[in-house]
């Protein structure tokens, strides 16, 4: 059982709490929260006090206990809060959970009952919560280029970000399109692997349930397995693998690319996708490497500087570089 709950930003400054369970003697959050931030260990323990963390764009979710648990439990239940958070705030930051921290509470109070998850999903916590969210304002740039599904971003006129609002009035539906790229640079610098995976994501606010009708690009082509090889046919935006949500009506993709989805309340993944190596002369990133020895030591200095070539506005985020070094290794640098 969860003793509490808290959210806190990266350097451990609390922004929520919940406690559920009165079995936490003299519990202080500010101590834990000190110690646990700086701390990178998913579970900690602290005087009896089992804390468990996960980090989500900046911010720490807490789950507190004063029983050693399941670990994974923990951890899943933090997740489906972090999902939640996104659900009503619209999107998951220090700034927009600082406007909803009244919101928040609400959320916390339905979501954990006597220590035990109560209500985990976006449509049955909606009657219940009374407060309105307060929608973070950020600049939304113009990018001025179509997406691989054909979308493409434009700012609005009163400045506020389209994606991932909660309406409460009107009827909405919010989609994005979101990719992971990873890539192996071989030793002069070149590109020699690369994989995108990707996701279309849909945010429903529709009253009624009907079904969405989403088109996707008309060139869409799927590969076609033939032995151990993929085989295209035509031209177009190319995926090499393509997965889509059970509750997806496929009978017009084939012909005309159109998607029927369902509207319900929260979040759904209506497609994954995965593209190869075919996009190797497209990706943005350059990898330079550069060796240095000194005479008077066995040291080697090693430097990698990754360019991203992307033409502006658009940027890379979330850039994760993997180097695999010998455990002698006394010290790394990163620079921006």
């Amino acid at each position: 059982m969860i003793s509490g709950i808290a959210i806190a930003t990266k350097s451990g400054e609390l922004l929520v709490t919940q406690e559920y369970l009165d079995d936490l003697k003299s519990f202080d959050w500010n101590q834990i929260s000190d110690i646990c931030a700086q701390n990178q260990d998913n579970e900690v323990s602290l005087n009896g006090v089992y804390c468990y963390q996960i980090r989500r764009n900046e911010l720490i979710f807490w789950g507190i206990s004063s029983k050693q648990l399941t670990a994974v439990v923990v951890f899943e239940i933090l997740s489906s809060l972090h999902e939640l958070c996104k659900d009503f705030c619209g999107t998951v930051s220090e700034e927009s959970l600082r406007n909803n921290t009244v919101l928040l509470q609400e959320l916390l109070l339905e979501f954990i009952d006597n220590g035990h998850v109560q209500l985990c999903s976006a449509d049955k916590l909606k009657p219940v919560i009374y407060s309105e969210p307060v929608v973070a304002r950020r600049r939304v740039q113009d990018v001025g280029q179509s997406g691989l599904l054909g979308y493409t971003k434009t700012p609005r006129a009163n400045g506020n970000s389209y994606l991932g609002q909660v309406p409460s009035h009107r009827n909405e539906v919010f989609v994005d399109v979101i990719e992971s790229l990873s890539a192996i640079f071989a030793k002069d610098g070149s590109l020699f692997l690369s994989d995108v995976n990707g996701q279309l994501v849909t945010k429903c606010f529709v009253s009624g349930n009907p079904l969405i009708q989403l088109g996707l690009n008309e060139n869409l082509k799927i590969a076609e397995n033939s032995g151990d090889d993929l085989v295209f046919r035509g031209s177009g935006v190319r995926l090499d693998s393509c997965d889509f949500h059970q509750n997806v009506n496929l009978e017009q993709f084939s012909s005309k690319r159109i998607l029927f989805v369902p509207s319900s309340v929260g979040e759904l993944t209506v497609l994954r996708y995965r593209i190869g190596n075919s996009l190797l002369d497209l990706l943005p990133f350059r990898l330079r490497y550069s060796v240095t020895s000194n005479p008077n030591s066995v040291d080697l200095d090693v430097e990698l500087t990754l360019r991203c070539q992307a033409p502006i506005p658009a940027k890379a985020v979330h850039v994760l570089g993997h180097l695999p070094v010998p455990k002698s290794t006394t010290r790394s640098d990163a620079f921006l």
